[in-house]
């Protein structure tokens, strides 16, 4: 269940980790709908009322239980407007992150490079 929120090529290299190695990931955590039709767009005042609801306290607490549990951290005080949060955290870190009921998906963190 959790597995399908890591990619198939991102699990790969998670599975190429040791248990010990920590990794930098974003974990994009779930939001309510509020009957939103899939595949629309959501305005900025929704990705700030999203912003305020995933951490009017900077809290998340499962997600820091977990990280915390697993050795890992969070890598920003707050998940951003669009409930994106960056963590690093050996490889078992991430898979209960994807298992929990908070991570709608968990992409790896990479750099941007130009291309030319």
């Amino acid at each position: 269940m959790g597995m399908a929120k890591i990619s198939p090529e991102f699990d790969r290299r998670l599975n190429a980790l040791g248990p010990a190695d920590r990794i930098q990931a974003l974990l994009l955590l779930k939001v309510p709908n509020r009957g939103r039709r899939a595949g629309t767009r959501t305005s900025i005042a929704e990705r700030a009322e999203v912003a305020d609801m995933i951490d009017a306290t900077g809290e998340v607490p499962e997600i820091d239980r977990i990280l915390h549990d697993h050795g890992g951290r969070r890598l920003a005080e707050r998940a951003n407007a669009l409930g994106s949060l960056p963590v690093e955290t050996p490889p078992a870190g991430l898979r209960a992150l994807a298992a929990s009921g908070q991570a709608r998906a968990i992409i790896e963190d990479q750099p941007i490079s130009m291309v030319h």
